[in-house]
C-alpha cells in the first residue's frame, strides 16, 4: 500500500514498532521510522503532527481503535483510514470519524466494479498512465460560490464527484460549489497537481 501511494506522488512515512519491519521498508526505499502512534514519542511527533492521513493496517480491533483515536484526538488528523474484520466494529470506528476497510465486504463489491466498469477499474489502481484521480476540499478563497462551469480548471481536469455533508452527489456544470465540499478530480498528474494548488 505504501508503495501504491508513493507511485501516486504521495509522501508516505511508514510507522511500526518492529524495528525489522521498518528495515524492510527501509530497503524498499520507503521512509520508515520505528515507534508506536498509541504511544507518543518525541521522534514521531514531526512526522503525525504534518500528517493529513493515516492508514492503520493492523488486524487487532483494539489495537486499531487506540491507534485511530490517537491519531483523531492527540494528533487531529484528519483523515484517519482503518481495516476492520468485524463490521460490529464500525459504528464505534465511525463515531470517531474514521473511513473503514473491510475486506471480505469490500472484496466483494471491488469485483463487482471491475465486472461492470474495468477502465474505472484501470483508472484508480495504474500507476504508470500519467492518470490520476484525487479528491481536494473546497476551502474558499474565491472559489465557494462560483458554479463548475465558472472553473478553469488545467488541461484536462474533469471533477468526477462531489461529496456535500456526507451525501454523494454526481456534479453538472450548474453545481454550484460550497465551502467543503470535497470534489474528486480526474486528469494527467500535472493537471491534477495544477488544479489542487487552485483549491
Amino acid at each position: 500500500m505504501a508503495q501504491q501511494l508513493v507511485a501516486h506522488h504521495e509522501p508516505v512515512v511508514v510507522i511500526d514498532p518492529d524495528p525489522a519491519r521498518v528495515a524492510r521498508a527501509t530497503q524498499q526505499k520507503l521512509t520508515a521510522v520505528v515507534g508506536a502512534v498509541e504511544r507518543p514519542e518525541a521522534a514521531l511527533t514531526p512526522y503525525l503532527d504534518k500528517a493529513r492521513v493515516l492508514v492503520c493496517t493492523y488486524a487487532d480491533a483494539e489495537h486499531s481503535y487506540r491507534i485511530c483515536q490517537q491519531a483523531r484526538t492527540t494528533y487531529g488528523i484528519p483523515h484517519v483510514v482503518a481495516q476492520i474484520n468485524d463490521l460490529l466494529d464500525q459504528p464505534r470506528f465511525e463515531q470517531l470519524g474514521v473511513t473503514t476497510m473491510n475486506a471480505a465486504l469490500n472484496r466483494a463489491a471491488l469485483l463487482a466494479m471491475i465486472a461492470r466498469n474495468p477502465a474505472t477499474y484501470e483508472l484508480l489502481t495504474r500507476t504508470d498512465d500519467d492518470k490520476e484521480v484525487f479528491e481536494l476540499v473546497v476551502n474558499g478563497r474565491g472559489l465557494a460560490g462560483l458554479t463548475l462551469r465558472q472553473l478553469t480548471l488545467p488541461g484536462d481536469v474533469i471533477v468526477l464527484a462531489l461529496r456535500r455533508n456526507g451525501d454523494l452527489l454526481v456534479p453538472h456544470g450548474d453545481t454550484r460549489l460550497e465551502p467543503d465540499d470535497r470534489l474528486t478530480l480526474v486528469g494527467s498528474v500535472d493537471d491534477v497537481a495544477t488544479a489542487q494548488q487552485m483549491f
